[in-house]
């Protein structure tokens, strides 16, 4: 019995000699329920499209972030540099300004002004320097 239901078709549309609340009537007593007679979902592919997109742009986020990275750290290597040679030339000047008793009225006025730039030149690549590693600490995060 069990193997004639499991191979049992249900009749086709238009031989069934009843009307259709006696056609489900009868399915339903012989074991078919709407549910069974239904075709199952198949899975769609738009689904597993839109989670390989996801991926795919992720990765490509994460590409461009390191790439990103990768250029403010080298921006940030060259500001570094700059930020010491501006230090360097900035104690080259302090050194001789400490040597002032030799210096001309006019060469301390000089060296005052070369300072006074050189000064202004540090604290402005070191601000650079600052904005330069907070941005690559708010991408890193």
């Amino acid at each position: 019995r069990e193997i004639e239901q499991f191979f049992a078709v249900p009749p086709v549309y238009g031989q069934y000699p009843g009307d259709y609340k006696e056609y489900l009537y009868k399915l339903e007593n012989e074991g078919f329920t709407a549910e069974k007679r239904k075709p199952k979902k198949k899975a769609t592919t738009t689904a597993v499209a839109d989670t390989a997109e996801d991926s795919k742009n992720s990765w490509r986020q994460k590409d461009e972030k390191a790439e990103r990275l990768k250029k403010l750290q080298k921006q940030l290597d060259q500001k570094e540099e700059q930020l010491s040679n501006a230090k360097k030339h900035l104690s080259g000047i302090e050194a001789q300004l400490a040597d002032a008793g030799n210096l001309t009225p006019a060469d301390l006025e000089k060296l005052s002004k070369e300072h006074s730039a050189a000064t202004d030149t540090a604290s402005t690549v070191g601000a650079e320097c600052d904005e330069l590693l907070e941005e690559i600490i708010n991408i890193e995060e």
